[in-house]
């Protein structure tokens, strides 16, 4: 049986006879006053007995699975994450207010098939646009661009 169960049972019994022997109080059966309150201290011993006793749990053998290999869909994840925590970082040393997002949604896939990719700028210093040059997965550097200027302009730190 389970000890959770036992408890509850101990328990509902010690409240059982705890009622029986005050309604034997109450009529004046001594005889089943004594009984009822050898019972309940033999159900008291038992409650702390099952309380006092530590659980023992026998740890649940599951086999350990081998970890997958990288697919290359995992890796490219990974790189778009970093990429973007690049950008992020390279842009807020050159403009700390600046925001950016980017300017197709598909960024990820466009990355993937190693096309050119563009971000939308605010607070950048005047800037509205920058092509993100990308090379073998990792950030290179921005080129910026501005909405009065088609030749875009290539910043370093």
């Amino acid at each position: 049986m389970n000890k959770d169960f036992k408890r509850r049972v101990a328990c509902e019994a010690i409240i059982f006879l705890a009622l029986m022997a005050l309604m034997f109080f109450i009529t004046r059966l001594w005889l089943f006053i004594f009984l009822t309150v050898i019972l309940l201290f033999i159900f008291v011993i038992r409650l702390l007995f099952l309380k006092a006793t530590p659980a023992v749990t026998k740890p649940a053998l599951s086999p350990t699975e081998p970890e997958k290999p990288d697919t290359e869909q995992d890796i490219l994840r990974r790189a778009y994450g970093l990429l973007q925590r690049r950008v992020t970082e390279y842009l807020t040393a050159l403009y700390p207010d600046a925001r950016w997002v980017w300017s197709k949604p598909n960024a990820m896939a466009l990355i993937a098939q190693g096309e050119p990719v563009y971000i939308l700028l605010n607070r950048a210093g005047g800037y509205l646009r920058a092509e993100v040059l990308i090379s073998s997965l990792q950030f290179k550097a921005l080129n910026f661009e501005t909405a009065a200027s088609d030749h875009p302009q290539r910043r370093q730190l």
